[in-house]
């Protein structure tokens, strides 16, 4: 036959056995975070930035972990992807555009699948001012869901 030793001391062994598993849900059943759909277009000079990645790098106030990146398309369109699905959280953003590229990058399909190596030059005509590589010298800010005419164009200057 069990011994049972208090009854106080089995409710407090139940009690903390409800507190962690109680826990462990609300940590599994949290939703992910919604993403807003986000498309525009990188011109440098009024001309298509034909290569190259946007990143979306989240500013203080934003809660999000990481940030949102997308591969500029031939003619200079962009989708950021975040965590493997397209479309990036609300909140506001400082937005860096480079010109370097690396080797194996996959952006399609909703891919964040960067492969690690060396950065490969860039294409010919991307002609991207270098203070748009850093979020500290970029001045690009961008608001998602957006309400701006321009959307989420990037207009650089050369």
């Amino acid at each position: 036959m069990p011994s049972f030793r208090s009854p106080s001391r089995w409710g407090r062994r139940l009690l903390g056995l409800v507190v962690v598993s109680a826990a462990f849900a609300i940590a599994g059943c949290t939703e992910p975070e919604k993403l807003h759909p986000v498309t525009g277009t990188v011109t440098s000079g009024g001309q298509p930035v034909t290569a190259g990645i946007v990143t979306f790098i989240p500013d203080s106030g934003n809660k999000l972990a990481g940030n949102s990146i997308a591969m500029i398309e031939a003619d200079g369109s962009y989708t950021p992807v975040t965590n493997s699905k397209k479309g990036v959280p609300a909140g506001k953003y400082k937005v860096t555009v480079s010109s370097m590229a690396p080797p194996g990058a996959d952006m399609g399909e909703a891919s964040t699948t960067i492969k690690p190596g060396a950065v490969t030059p860039p294409k010919s005509g991307t002609g991207i001012n270098p203070r748009y590589m850093s979020p500290d010298t970029s001045k690009l800010i961008i608001d998602v869901p957006s309400t701006s005419v321009d959307g989420y164009n990037l207009k650089l200057d050369k």
